[in-house]
């Protein structure tokens, strides 16, 4: 229950969800036991990781007391003088959990050899029945969890112990959870347009008009593809964000009556703006303005 070991596997570019896109692989290995644990994504963002490791610690019921990470960019900072240490959002994450990040020793990944095995092994069992196939993440994320509790009661090379019997020994070990997860979504302001929409990613997404002009705090989990957007600290909705790049216009049904409604006293507006400029231009020049709907009835008439 002391140390846990962390890596990503990037599959490079594979069919899954209907498109070609990039497949990473997040690794999660208990030192003692050797119990692992996988989840696929698509992103390798901050946010993600945290997410991950909240899944990994869900998965074994608890926390260990250290990770161990090699250098990667969303877990450690090199200062001026070529020092790493842990950067503020994995510090603050790591405190919620009570565990202590560590990095391992420069130009020797075998500092966590574990969690390197575990991959490779995973590559040469789990994978093989697995590439090329027309995969979707939930397929993913719920074959190899499967194949998880098969090579769990299996004995571990040179240990004459399946994973699952050190882990009977590992688990009391383990950091109780706290009674909340950490939020570690990814936080954009966005402004609301005069038309009550917000756009985020090429996407647009509709907001209930009383926020006409105001900036909002749209907070995403790249994990779940879930957003929450709030004013200040109230949260308005929470919505399914949509694929980047897809030029997608989302109205919510509590919202169209009302923006509907919006629109429409902004067209009076318009129209009585209009008459008074043409009621100020009569009064200016002495010309009576008459638009052509006048005329047209004349004609009309004479007919």
């Amino acid at each position: 229950g002391y140390q846990a070991q962390v890596d990503w596997k990037d599959f490079g570019k594979q069919w899954v969800d209907g498109k070609y896109q990039k497949l990473y692989g997040f690794l999660m290995g208990l030192g003692f036991s050797r119990k692992g644990f996988i989840y696929f994504t698509t992103s390798m963002k901050q946010g993600v990781l945290h997410g991950c490791h909240v899944k990994a610690f869900e998965y074994f019921g608890g926390a260990p007391r250290e990770i161990l990470y090699d250098n990667m960019k969303t877990a450690f900072v090199c200062d001026s003088e070529g020092n790493f240490y842990p950067n503020r959002k994995l510090l603050g994450f790591a405190h919620h959990y009570g565990f202590t990040p560590k990095r391992c020793m420069v130009r020797r990944p075998q500092t966590k050899g574990k969690v390197e095995r575990f991959i490779g092994y995973m590559l040469g069992n789990f994978w093989p029945g697995i590439e090329g196939a027309d995969l979707t993440l939930d397929y993913l994320n719920e074959k190899v969890v499967l194949w998880l509790k098969d090579i769990d009661k299996k004995p571990v090379g040179g240990l004459q112990e399946s994973r699952n019997e050190r882990f009977l020994h590992e688990k009391p070990c383990l950091q109780s959870l706290p009674g909340f997860s950490y939020d570690s979504r990814d936080i954009h302001e966005v402004n609301v347009n005069r038309e009550s929409y917000i756009t985020f990613e090429t996407n647009r997404y509709s907001v209930p008009p009383e926020f006409i002009g105001d900036c909002l705090t749209l907070k995403v989990d790249y994990l779940s593809f879930e957003a929450e957007l709030f004013d200040g600290s109230s949260s308005i909705r929470r919505f399914r964000i949509e694929e980047k790049g897809k030029r997608e216009k989302i109205t919510f049904p509590d919202d169209k009556t009302a923006i509907l409604k919006v629109w429409e006293m902004q067209r009076m507006k318009r129209l009585r703006r209009e008459s008074a400029r043409n009621e100020i231009k009569k009064s200016e020049s002495g010309i009576e303005i008459r638009k052509p709907a006048f005329y047209e009835r004349i004609m009309e008439g004479s007919l």
